[in-house]
């Protein structure tokens, strides 16, 4: 079950416990999505290849396809470029094995120099929250961005 509600939770004060329990259990409901590895090939072209292997350890799929986003981060903390990643949030169900994104990601234009790379999926309606990864590195470079590695860009063309 993805949706339920305790009835009886709003009709008078209830025990800290019942509360306790039943916000535990709201808490597990859904899906729980986490990003086991990631990897990055930086190839002559400068060209990116990403690959984010990902897998739900929730209890429901994720219904929509929202859109996913790669970021570079330098080490002065300003995103410096983004790039649309292809990746698809739906179809896969709780249990099932893990699914790999694999993005390419154009740095013509990216100075050499450090970055972080990193992922989000920005909710698609006006002021909504980001989807946000059940990993440590969740919000630990940027607000609404999971920080995957660090890679180095070299100068040449």
């Amino acid at each position: 079950m993805t949706w339920l509600m305790d009835s009886g939770m709003f009709r008078n004060n209830q025990p800290a416990g019942r509360r306790q329990r039943a916000e535990a259990d709201v808490r597990r409901m859904g899906y729980e999505f986490q990003v086991q590895t990631a990897t990055f090939d930086f190839r002559p072209d400068r060209q990116l290849d990403v690959s984010v292997t990902w897998t739900n350890r929730g209890i429901a799929p994720f219904y929509y396809d929202w859109p996913v986003e790669y970021g570079l981060l330098n080490p002065e903390g300003k995103l410096v470029k983004t790039f649309a990643g292809a990746g698809k949030l739906t179809g896969l169900l709780p249990g099932e094995p893990a699914r790999v994104w694999r993005d390419a990601l154009n740095l013509a234009g990216v100075p050499g120099g450090s970055y972080r790379v990193l992922l989000r999926v920005p909710n698609p309606l006006p002021n909504g929250k980001a989807l946000r990864f059940a990993n440590e590195t969740q919000d630990q470079d940027l607000p609404e961005w999971l920080t995957l590695g660090n890679i180095s860009v070299s100068d040449t063309k």
